[in-house]
């Protein structure tokens, strides 16, 4: 996982002062740097998007938590359609059935990947809190 420590770099590109064309930095302003960037990493974290693999009428995304499927197809009235469902691996051993469960249905297959990208960060997010 990335983060990208913005508010750490802008206090030391305000506290480096250039001596023979090499930046100098006191300890103190430093320090306090590192303090910034690793609560900002804390807190921003950039959580990787899915990668998708698509069949005919299905994409599948596999992460460490879930499995993401989307189904889509079109109705009789020639809208698009699409299911976003996640498959819990240790909910379907515990449980006894296949684990699938539904997150939503959406209008498009863009809108069911954006909403497992939402499901997936929201997750990970829980596991750093």
């Amino acid at each position: 996982m990335k983060t990208e420590p913005t508010e750490a770099r802008k206090k030391l590109s305000e506290k480096c002062d250039n001596m023979f064309g090499r930046p100098i930095i006191r300890f103190d302003f430093a320090e306090e740097a590192i303090k910034i960037a690793f609560k900002e990493g804390q807190s921003n974290p950039k959580i990787r998007q899915l990668e998708w693999t698509f069949t005919k009428n299905e994409g599948f995304s596999f992460t460490p938590f879930v499995n993401y499927r989307i189904y889509y197809w079109k109705t009789a009235y020639n809208e698009n359609k699409a299911q976003l469902i996640y498959n819990k691996k240790s909910n379907a051993a515990l449980n006894g059935h296949d684990g699938h469960e539904l997150i939503g249905e959406y209008d498009d297959c863009d809108s069911a990947i954006r909403a497992a990208q939402t499901d997936f960060e929201k997750r990970v997010k829980e596991c750093l809190e």
